[in-house]
């Protein structure tokens, strides 16, 4: 076991990304395409529909957008390691000047698309958007090597 020369900011979506993020599940649904009527084709009366049971059993789900569980979501945070600070109030600071990075990253965790994004990420936003906890002590219980990647 070994201290890590680091702290740890653990994130977790609040309720105003949720609100974002199923809003963008609400606008696929109502930019898809109407549906057309089908042309009849013999063979298909067979093919189970929505709802019905397919073959081997389980049941045919409609393929919507998925929607955000906040809930699940807060099961499953972020941590970002900082460095090796000597006081909290310095961590805060640390966090309100990265704040737009750590925001950008978990916006793209749920959508890719920047023009989706919310304009203001200020740390104010930030603050709404997110809850958040800085943790002064990082211990690796491994004896593997940290393997990094960039993101």
């Amino acid at each position: 076991m070994m201290f890590v020369n680091r702290w740890a900011v653990v994130v977790k979506p609040a309720e105003e990304f949720a609100d974002w993020a199923n809003s963008l599940a609400e606008d696929e649904e109502t930019e898809e395409a109407p549906e057309e009527e089908e042309p009849e084709v013999s063979g298909l009366s067979e093919v189970p529909v929505e709802g019905e049971e397919a073959e081997g059993g389980g049941k045919i789900e409609e393929s919507a957008a998925v929607e955000f569980d906040l809930g699940e979501a807060r099961k499953n945070w972020s941590v970002y390691l900082i460095p090796d600070l000597d006081e909290y109030s310095h961590a805060e600071k640390f966090v309100k000047m990265h704040c737009g990075e750590i925001f950008e990253y978990e916006l793209s965790s749920w959508d890719e698309h920047e023009e989706n994004w919310p304009a203001d990420r200020s740390y104010e936003a930030f603050k709404k958007w997110f809850d958040f906890e800085i943790h002064d002590m990082v211990v690796d219980l491994c004896e593997i090597e940290i393997d990094r990647e960039e993101v």
